[in-house]
C-alpha cells in the first residue's frame, strides 16, 4: 500500500517469478483543486530491477472473463539515479552507485484522484529460468504544485470554446495566421531546393527528411511553446539585424546579406499569405470573411479547444466533466445562433412592443 505523503521509501524483497504487488493511493476525489497536480512513483533499484529489465504492469481484474486478470504496460522513464545516465553523466554504472546519489532509478506518472491502482514489475530476464533475487525501493510522491503545462491547456482550451464565434469573424486573425504560415512554406521550399542541389544520394536526404518529421512529431507538448518562441526569434532576427544596420549607418555588418536575403523571403511569403487570404477566405462583397470559411474556422477551434481540455488534467473525470462543460457552451450559442430561435425572439420582443403601446 502506498499513498502521497509517506516520508520514506518502502523496501520490497522479492524475486523475479513474485516480483511483489504494488497498490497507489493518491488524493480523495473531494480535494478538487489538485485536479492539475501529478503523482510520480520512484524506483529506487537495489539489486536485480534493472539487470532484469524489469519493467512495471498495470494489473485490472476482467470481471466478464470469470476473474481473469489482464496487465498492461505502463508507461516509466528513466530517473537520474538511473545506471545509464549516470554513465552518460560521467558517474558509475553501479546502481548502488547511482542511487547513493539520491535520485530515483525508473520513475512513472499517474493521476491525482487514482485509487487502488494495482502494479507488478514484470521481469523478462531469467537465467536460466530460475528466479533471481529482487530488490528495489518505491514511494509515492506528489508534485509540489498544478503543472504549468496542463494550466496553460485549461486557458487556450476554455479561451478557443468560448471565443471561437469572435474570432473566427475577425479577418485579422486570418492574416496574420496565413502570412505566417506563408512565410514557413517558402522557407520549406527553399531549404529542399537547396538540399536538393546539394551533393549526396537521394537515401541520405530521405534519411535527413524522415529523422526531421519523426523529430518534429515526438516533441513533448510542454515544449511547443519552445519552438514557437524560437521560430518567432528566428523570423525577427534577420530583421532586427537590417534594423541595425540602417539605425547604425553601417552596411560592413557581419551577415547582413544574408539577413538581407532572409528579409525579402519573409516579405514574399508574407505578401503570399495575404493573398491567399484575400482570395479564398475573404468575401469580395461585404469584406469580411466568409461565412462557410467562419464556420469551418469555429468548429476547428471548438474541436482543438476540447481535445486541450481533455487532456489539461491526468484525470479522466475531470476531464469529461470540463469536456461536458465545453460542450454544454457550444449547445448553448448553437442555440441562441439557430434562425428559429432569433425569429422566436424577435416576435417576442414585437409583442411586447405591441402590448406596452396599447397600455
Amino acid at each position: 500500500e502506498l499513498r502521497v505523503g509517506d516520508s520514506a521509501p518502502r523496501r520490497i524483497a522479492a524475486n523475479t517469478r513474485r516480483p511483489g504487488i504494488l497498490k497507489l493511493h493518491g488524493y480523495p476525489r473531494m480535494l478538487q483543486h489538485k485536479m492539475f497536480h501529478h503523482l510520480t512513483l520512484e524506483i529506487y533499484d537495489d539489486g536485480g530491477f534493472v539487470a532484469n529489465s524489469c519493467v512495471l504492469h498495470r494489473v485490472v481484474m476482467d470481471k466478464e472473463s470469470d476473474g481473469e486478470v489482464r496487465r498492461t504496460k505502463v508507461r516509466q522513464r528513466k530517473g537520474p539515479g538511473h545506471p545509464g545516465l549516470a554513465a552518460l553523466a560521467g558517474g558509475s554504472l553501479n546502481t548502488a552507485a547511482s542511487n547513493a546519489s539520491g535520485g530515483p532509478t525508473f520513475v512513472a506518472t499517474f493521476g491525482p484522484f487514482d485509487q487502488g491502482v494495482t502494479l507488478t514489475p514484470r521481469c523478462e530476464r531469467w537465467r536460466g529460468g530460475a528466479a533471481e533475487p529482487l530488490s528495489y525501493r518505491v514511494r509515492l510522491v506528489a508534485s509540489d504544485g498544478p503543472d504549468t503545462g496542463k494550466i496553460s491547456k485549461l486557458i487556450v482550451g476554455a479561451a478557443l470554446v468560448t471565443l471561437a464565434p469572435v474570432v473566427s469573424e475577425m479577418t485579422l486573425a486570418y492574416y496574420g495566421v496565413g502570412m505566417a504560415l506563408s512565410v514557413l512554406a517558402v522557407a520549406i521550399l527553399i531549404i529542399y531546393r537547396v538540399a536538393r542541389a546539394l551533393p549526396g544520394g537521394r537515401a541520405i536526404k530521405a534519411g535527413a527528411g524522415a529523422s526531421a518529421a519523426v523529430a518534429a512529431l515526438v516533441v513533448p507538448s510542454e515544449h511547443l511553446s519552445a519552438v514557437v518562441e524560437g521560430y518567432v526569434h528566428l523570423c525577427l532576427k534577420p530583421v532586427s539585424l537590417v534594423a541595425r544596420a540602417v539605425y547604425e549607418q553601417n552596411p560592413d555588418e557581419a551577415g547582413l546579406p544574408y539577413a538581407l536575403a532572409a528579409t525579402i523571403v519573409m516579405l514574399a511569403g508574407a505578401a503570399i499569405g495575404l493573398w491567399v487570404v484575400r482570395r479564398w477566405m475573404i468575401d469580395e462583397v461585404t469584406g469580411g470573411v466568409a461565412p462557410s470559411v467562419a464556420g469551418f474556422a469555429c468548429v476547428a477551434m471548438r474541436v482543438v479547444g476540447v481535445v486541450l481540455l481533455q487532456f489539461c488534467t491526468l484525470d479522466l473525470l475531470s476531464g469529461f466533466a470540463l469536456v461536458g462543460a465545453s460542450l454544454a457552451v457550444t449547445a448553448t450559442d448553437v442555440a441562441r445562433s439557430w434562425p428559429g430561435a432569433t425569429r422566436r425572439s424577435s416576435s417576442s420582443s414585437s409583442s411586447v412592443r405591441a402590448g406596452w403601446t396599447r397600455g
